[in-house]
């Protein structure tokens, strides 16, 4: 309303929010324009801003804004708390994009599609950052960490759910097969480092914080959180992030909080997926300590016996120069698997769980898989790369794989796993486990591949090997 004795000037009065982080706060002063969305089921007003001249390049955001929103309410249970969602495409913003609850800000790039100009990769990382920020609305905003040491609780849950989310507007397209790789590939270089961190770190002070915000926080974060969704159930899964947000809406928690509503969840649950100890053990595991691991699969041809175990994975494995160093890392490793006679690349839950003492770092697991698996047939572990964890087979296990990928039944395996063959056959080649004879092998089978996947991971260790050979004259 205008503002007595003062021309040019208006008062504007805001209703009074809900309780929020301050950080979460943002108004705009602008002459831009918006275009208004809903979706049936919901009463958020949802609006999409930009300049005036390119207002008609918002139709995508405003069709993807409110149909994820809605996906969310539903899953979680929990109706978006505010009256409105505006989204605002900003010309030169720093960011990609900011959570601001009820005004999330963009920068252009990252909101605006123009038909017939931008490309479809474009459209793909557009849906990728709204349905990353919308569900900030509920991981950071109804929700927020206790201290910037969690932010994997903002950044982790983002990233993981914006791809169910992204998932629900297309439910034919692979989204979910990019996106596994695409988390993948951020950490798993920087967390073979011995200079890695965990997950959740110790609390830091306010000049430490932006460090926080890294491949370990979003992406590892995100991949902790799908492994324990697949390996566990989704049941499960869910009714603990809905008894998380419910016990600490409009408030602040930390990840033991989490840990805590996962297990009240699967105590009231019916599952027969039943972990081997408590929650907390299992998940501390996976976010107190920096790395992931190895696992060593090694067969018993005669017996059909599977002899596991495992060791943290370094990209320069000072497990072999210094083998006091990371001796006592274990994780408590959720293990899925399938063999050539199976051919169950669905079921990615839990067959048995891979123990850890991490006062000794003792794991070892012998394995007699209930169908058995023949000599002349292959073992596969990491259905669809649910877990978080790299595998290395004994040599002849390799060569079986080889052998089904350079045939007409390469398919026969899944393209996710065809992908990880390729991701770790190249990771232990490196560190001198098998050869690169092998490695070549199998590389051989991309003359049959028609998926873009798995020729991703080729071509960057190509370009390592490439790099690598280039000073040397053929």
């Amino acid at each position: 309303m205008p503002v007595n004795g003062l021309t040019d000037f208006i008062w504007s009065v805001f209703e009074e929010s809900v309780p929020m982080s301050t950080y979460l706060v943002a108004y705009t002063v602008n002459d831009f324009k918006y275009k208004e969305s809903k979706v049936e089921g919901s009463d958020v007003v949802f609006r999409t801003w930009a300049r005036g001249d390119y207002i008609n390049q918002c139709d995508y955001a405003a069709e993807v804004g409110p149909n994820v929103l809605k996906y969310y309410e539903e899953v979680f249970g929990i109706p978006f708390p505010l009256k409105k969602v505006d989204e605002i495409a900003i010309p030169d913003f720093s960011a990609g994009a900011m959570e601001n609850w009820g005004l999330v800000t963009y920068r252009e790039t990252a909101l605006l599609f123009a038909p017939n100009v931008s490309s479809e990769s474009n459209k793909q990382r557009i849906a990728e950052v709204i349905a990353h920020e919308l569900a900030h609305q509920w991981f950071g905003n109804l929700v927020t960490m206790e201290w910037w040491n969690d932010i994997w609780l903002n950044e982790g849950f983002a990233t993981y759910i914006s791809t169910l989310g992204v998932g629900s507007l297309y439910p034919d397209l692979p989204w979910y097969a990019f996106d596994t790789y695409d988390n993948f590939k951020e950490f798993f270089i920087a967390d073979a480092e011995p200079s890695s961190h965990a997950i959740s770190k110790n609390k830091c002070n306010s000049s430490e914080i932006m460090q926080s915000f890294d491949a370990i926080a979003y992406r590892k974060g995100a991949a902790v959180l799908r492994m324990t969704h697949k390996s566990m159930g989704p049941d499960w899964f869910f009714a603990g992030v809905c008894g998380y947000l419910n016990k600490h809406k409009y408030a602040n928690a930390e990840q033991d909080d989490l840990w805590q509503s996962f297990t009240e969840a699967f105590l009231k649950s019916s599952s027969s997926l039943k972990p081997p100890t408590d929650i907390k053990t299992i998940m501390d595991s996976w976010t107190l300590q920096a790395g992931y691991p190895l696992l060593q699969v090694k067969r018993n041809y005669e017996t059909g016996v599977v002899e596991i175990s495992q060791k943290r994975f370094l990209a320069h494995d000072v497990n072999q120069t210094k083998p006091e160093e990371n001796s006592n890392q274990c994780w408590w490793i959720p293990l899925s698997y399938t063999t050539a006679a199976e051919l169950d690349f669905n079921s990615t839950e839990a067959k048995v769980w891979l123990e850890c003492d991490l006062q000794s770092g003792s794991s070892s697991l012998s394995l007699n898989p209930p169908n058995g698996v023949a000599p002349t047939d292959w073992i596969i572990f990491n259905i669809q790369m649910v877990g978080v964890y790299r595998v290395s087979y004994d040599h002849q296990n390799w060569r079986l794989l080889a052998a089904t990928l350079n045939s007409e039944l390469f398919e026969n395996i899944h393209v996710i796993n065809r992908m990880q063959i390729l991701e770790d056959i190249y990771a232990v080649a490196k560190q001198g486990e098998q050869s690169y004879e092998l490695y070549f092998e199998i590389l051989e089978y991309l003359q049959r591949e028609q998926e873009t996947w798995p020729w991703e991971p080729a071509v960057v260790g190509l370009k390592e090997l490439s790099a690598i050979l280039a000073p040397f004259p053929l």
